[in-house]
C-alpha cells in the first residue's frame, strides 16, 4: 500500500509519498521509503503517483478531500 498526502503551498503543492512498514531493529522510521515532491498542479501529482504506483494496486490518501478523491477515481489499476 502506497500512501500519499497533497498539501497546497504558496506557489503550488507538496506531494509526499510513502510506504508504511513496521519498526524493526534496523528500521527507525515507520516506512519503507518516503519521498517529497514540489509540484505545480494536482495533475502533476497524479502523474507522479502513476509512476510510483507501478505494479502496486493500492494507493491511499490519509487525508479526505475533493482532490484526494479525484486522484483516486482516476488512478490506473493494472
Amino acid at each position: 500500500m502506497i500512501n500519499y498526502l497533497i498539501e497546497p503551498t504558496g506557489d503550488g503543492y507538496t506531494l509526499t509519498i510513502w510506504e508504511p512498514a513496521p519498526l524493526t531493529n534496523n528500521r527507525v522510521k515507520p516506512f519503507a521509503f518516503k519521498a517529497k515532491y514540489f509540484i505545480k498542479s494536482p495533475l502533476d501529482a497524479f502523474e507522479l503517483l502513476k509512476l510510483v504506483q507501478g505494479g502496486n494496486k493500492a494507493v491511499r490518501s490519509p487525508v479526505p478531500g475533493q482532490l484526494a478523491n479525484a486522484l483516486l477515481r482516476h488512478q490506473i489499476v493494472s
